[in-house]
């Protein structure tokens, strides 16, 4: 009499499975919860690109304006949020920089939009 099979491990197939489902959500970008024009959606790439291609706090300074409220000290600040971040992959990231107020955010974004 033969002895009953055993069936095959499925555990493991199905963990992979999961870990492959788990991986593709931490890659997949979130998407916006309200639609953007590609206009609007075109210029927070080119603030997002200029924000993560900048060398020194200097060049933020600069391009938002010498009577801004981004100082050196904010402009230091999102330079170090960036690196921790690896780079910003959304306007959400920049706003909660440490220091970074709404009033703040919006002047960055007002100064940079006037450049692309």
């Amino acid at each position: 009499m033969e002895s009953p099979r055993k069936p095959k491990k499925m555990i493991h197939r199905i963990s992979d499975q999961q870990k492959a489902k788990q991986k593709d959500r931490k890659e997949t970008p979130k998407t916006p919860s309200s639609p953007k024009s590609s206009g609007t959606a075109n210029k927070e790439e080119k603030i997002l690109n200029f924000l993560n291609t900048m060398k020194t706090h200097q060049q933020l300074t600069i391009a938002v304006g010498n009577d801004s409220v981004i100082d050196e000290i904010m402009a230091k600040n999102i330079l170090a949020a960036r690196t921790r971040l690896g780079k910003f992959r959304s306007l959400n990231q920049v706003s909660a920089t440490s220091g970074m107020d709404p009033n703040k955010f919006k002047t960055l974004i007002e100064s940079l939009s006037k450049r692309f």
